[in-house]
């Protein structure tokens, strides 16, 4: 149902959501996780190893949330995906949006029909950032935030 972007993770165990602060909320996400609802890739992996701190990274990976494989339709959409941004003229914006998971996500969400679970607000490419939203709308990718996963999932406190 759902693929997680690095910074929706971020969020809930380091900044807004703290598990030791919102136990039944991380209770619920977890209950939610064992599901087999939320996936991770690969790449988002590598990013939370290097952003989020250790005591949050060793519970976030008790979680064991299923990884979505890489495959060849992933390859294909990330190439698509990639001629897209190219043809916004802003070849520096699309260099630093290629070199995270940002591209993988939503190539994954295009093959795996998932949502994408990002703190990213952006529904439209600015001067300064290519936004996961804005790519995302383009291949009809629905995006949610944090708060609005939770109300997906009928969680109220």
């Amino acid at each position: 149902m759902y693929i997680i972007d690095t910074n929706a993770v971020v969020d809930f165990y380091d900044r807004y959501y703290c598990p030791d602060v919102f136990e039944t909320l991380s209770r619920d996400v977890n209950a939610i996780a064992a599901q087999n609802k939320v996936f991770l890739i690969s790449q988002v992996i590598e990013e939370l190893d290097r952003n989020l701190n250790r005591d949050s990274l060793s519970e976030f990976k008790n979680l064991q949330l299923n990884r979505l494989p890489e495959s060849q339709s992933v390859q294909i959409n990330v190439a698509e995906i990639t001629r897209y941004l190219e043809k916004s003229n802003r070849p520096k914006l699309v260099t630093n949006f290629l070199k995270g998971a940002d591209i993988y996500l939503i190539a994954q969400a295009i093959v795996h029909g998932k949502k994408i679970i990002t703190n990213e607000r952006g529904l439209y490419n600015t001067n300064s950032k290519i936004y996961i939203p804005a790519v995302a709308r383009h291949y009809n990718i629905e995006t949610l935030e944090l708060v609005d996963f939770f109300r997906h999932e009928g969680l109220c406190y």
